[in-house]
């Protein structure tokens, strides 16, 4: 199985909510985004790049269940107050994103690093094992 993204959207959740409330939310911004990714399968280990420019680590956060790995970012309000600007075109987003993990993942050794924008976790593969087949006699 290879490293597949997971189903979230955002567009689909926004149409839920017109046709059980009657009316889109009042802001049209998105409140989070989904963040490019560049995927790797590499002889031994999957590597995944994605893009989020202006967050710090410190509000990544990584978690690997049930077969999905979920990144999301949560950008608290007094992050999002930067140096008394008055005037700002520059937007803080919350970024979310899901993939299916693949069987051949090694879950307990996978690592992160976030540096300049872009976050980058491995995802080991588990060694292959040679498998023992056995002949069974027909009775």
């Amino acid at each position: 199985m290879k490293l597949i993204n997971y189903l979230i959207d955002i567009e689909t959740d926004l149409v839920k909510d017109y046709f059980s409330n009657g009316s889109f939310p009042v802001s049209n911004k998105r409140q989070f985004r989904k963040p490019y990714v560049n995927i790797r399968d590499n002889s031994n280990d999957y590597c995944l790049s994605l893009e989020m420019p202006g967050i710090d680590k410190k509000n990544i956060i990584i978690t690997a269940n049930d077969g999905i790995i979920n990144i999301e970012t949560q950008i608290k309000e007094d992050d999002q107050k930067e140096n008394n600007s008055f005037y700002s075109e520059i937007e803080r987003f919350n970024y979310s994103r899901s993939f299916y993990i693949p069987d051949d993942a090694n879950i307990d050794k996978i690592k992160a690093k976030s540096s300049n924008g872009i976050l980058d976790i491995s995802i080991p593969k588990l060694k292959k094992v040679k498998k023992d087949i056995k002949k069974i006699a027909i009775s």
